[in-house]
């Protein structure tokens, strides 16, 4: 992100903040402003602290549910989500919720478990590149060789080049970097 428009971000929900420390707006953008840092035990504060103020904000608990993720609960994690998607079932984020939990599934090793969450979230969602990787990846884990194969070639026919920056070449050299 830019920093001049990082710093008038952080300006903005500290004076949101300022004006009225209970909205729970204001903390759920402090939750994404940490997460942007990598400081995910602040992120889960502030998503926290939106759900305390709006128990019935359902993007909140699924932030929260990543950020538990992100911490490494992936079982809380399925529950915080699933508070979301019972809250909002028509959500428009909806595919965004099945992916956290498809992902959750997956960081338990419950790769059979992950792929209809996954399914539902690319039904949804069909321009993402990371979950349809994610499905490749299950499927593949679970001993379904062929299903992998398969959606692995749908994710190279909607993300080829040069219509799309999110190629398997491209994907692999990001992962690469953040590893290092």
């Amino acid at each position: 992100m830019n920093g001049g428009i990082w710093l008038r971000a952080e300006a903005a929900v500290r004076q949101a903040l300022a004006i009225d420390r209970t909205h729970h707006l204001a903390h759920y953008a402090k939750g994404f402003m940490h997460r942007a840092r990598g400081e995910h035990q602040a992120a889960l504060a502030a998503f926290t602290e939106a759900v305390k103020r709006n128990p019935d904000f359902a993007h909140a608990h699924a932030q929260r549910g990543a950020e538990l993720l992100y911490l490494g609960r992936p079982k809380d994690a399925v529950s915080e989500v699933q508070k979301a998607i019972k809250l909002s079932p028509r959500s428009p984020s909806l595919g965004m919720f099945y992916w956290i939990i498809g992902r959750a599934e997956f960081f338990m090793g419950q790769y059979a478990a992950a792929i209809p969450w996954l399914q539902r979230s690319i039904r949804l969602l069909p321009d993402l590149w990371y979950n349809r990787l994610y499905l490749v990846s299950a499927y593949a884990l679970s001993g379904k060789q062929a299903a992998a194969e398969r959606a692995l070639d749908a994710f190279d026919q909607k993300f080829s080049e040069p219509k799309s920056k999110y190629t398997r070449k491209r994907v692999v050299a990001n992962e690469r970097t953040k590893s290092q």
